[in-house]
């Protein structure tokens, strides 16, 4: 069995743009247009027409307002734009997916899609109620199918009588393409502060084809046996920060197929000296570099205004890959790995990493302090503490 995954620390991954919402002129209540949040209605409908009515209608930045003290039963939710005003969605009740299993090729539960300047935030919980989808993974792993289709008989028998489809429906379902809870797509300007979330069928939180998202105080829980049940999942996407979360799931944060131009950090974990917890199972993949100044980064020693005594406790960084990560960096030291004294990072992987100076005929390096783990294919420049 996985053990159960802790990560309590801030990471920054990415530069964020400066974020301005402006001021919020009107307030559009869910419960105005219909949502009972009884935690047994379905109030899909209502909240998709009071998002028109503030995407559509508002004359000024505006606020959608989901009231406290409520659960409200959700199923497949477009959040689209574009819209005409900024729009901040201010969870105070509780989310609740239907307990359904979907045969859609869309997979987002709650989709934030084309938008420019939103803020999704709040004290409320989301539960993505995944158990289900779990299930049909666990059956795949058992017949060693292609495609998670739960073609165990037991398996079928259970999905067939609990949701009362057809068999044809039923083999339509592609559990390899399951839910996420929150995915913010081809947006700009975008935040996710201060909610809770659990038990997503997948990852919790995705970002794709994105640009200046912030996400921050995050609270994302799932059992350590829910399959692939990503923390925070960003691809194709620049100017992301992701700070100040906890994530307590089978996945950790993984970020892939991006571009990062001219910043002072490209990818990065950074610790402050006598924190506790972990940081652990983070992976980056296919990331484009041009003339970062610090293009692969882990600092354990970080103290942004000096001074900082040094700690014998710190945060305990593990299982961390770097894979196709190339480019340019506009410093000669191109990867740094400053890891504590007393506890180390474990298991870090490179695997077909170039980074080369921008300038030309300058020669990039690396540097290394009680980092451990392996490197394959092309590493350049060489990090002398991984072995091959």
């Amino acid at each position: 069995m996985i053990n159960q995954r802790s990560l309590r620390t801030s990471i920054l991954l990415l530069l964020l743009t400066s974020f301005v919402a402006g001021t919020l002129a009107a307030t559009y209540r869910v419960t105005d247009y219909g949502a009972k949040g009884d935690g047994i209605t379905d109030d899909t409908q209502a909240f998709t027409n009071a998002w028109r009515a503030v995407c559509l209608n508002s004359t000024e930045a505006s606020t959608l307002l989901i009231p406290g003290g409520k659960v409200y039963l959700l199923g497949l939710t477009k959040f689209g734009g574009p819209c005409k005003h900024y729009i901040k969605v201010q969870v105070d009740g509780n989310l609740k997916r239907v307990d359904e299993v979907w045969s859609d090729d869309d997979n987002n539960w709650l989709l934030f899609i084309n938008l420019n300047g939103i803020t999704v935030a709040g004290a409320g919980e989301i539960d993505g109620q995944g158990a289900s989808w779990w299930a049909c993974k666990k059956a795949k792993a058992h017949v060693r199918i292609s495609r998670c289709k739960c073609k165990s008989i037991n398996a079928r028998l259970y999905f067939l009588l609990k949701y009362l489809i057809t068999i044809d429906q039923y083999d339509m379902i592609d559990y390899d393409a399951r839910v996420q809870s929150l995915a913010l797509l081809h947006v700009t300007r975008a935040q996710v502060l201060g909610l809770s979330f659990k038990n997503s069928a997948m990852m919790h939180v995705a970002v794709g084809m994105s640009v200046g998202v912030r996400i921050s105080n995050l609270k994302i829980t799932a059992p350590a046996e829910s399959p692939n049940t990503d923390g925070i999942h960003v691809e194709r996407s620049r100017h992301v920060i992701i700070s100040d979360c906890q994530i307590s799931t089978a996945e950790g944060i993984h970020v892939s197929d991006s571009t990062i131009v001219r910043t002072d950090n490209g990818v990065r974990i950074k610790t402050w000296q006598g924190a506790t917890g972990f940081a652990r199972d983070i992976s980056f993949r296919n990331i484009s570099l041009t003339e970062v100044r610090n293009p692969i980064i882990i600092d354990q020693f970080y103290c942004p205004r000096g001074g900082c005594k040094n700690e014998t406790s710190a945060v305990q960084v593990s299982n961390v890959k770097f894979i196709g990560v190339k480019g340019t960096s506009a410093n000669d030291m191109a990867i740094r790995l400053e890891c504590s004294q007393s506890s180390g990072c474990h298991d870090v992987v490179m695997e077909d990493v170039d980074i080369r100076n921008a300038v030309p005929g300058e020669q990039a390096q690396a540097f290394c302090f009680n980092a451990h783990g392996k490197k394959a294919k092309v590493v350049r420049p060489d990090v002398p503490c991984l072995s091959y």
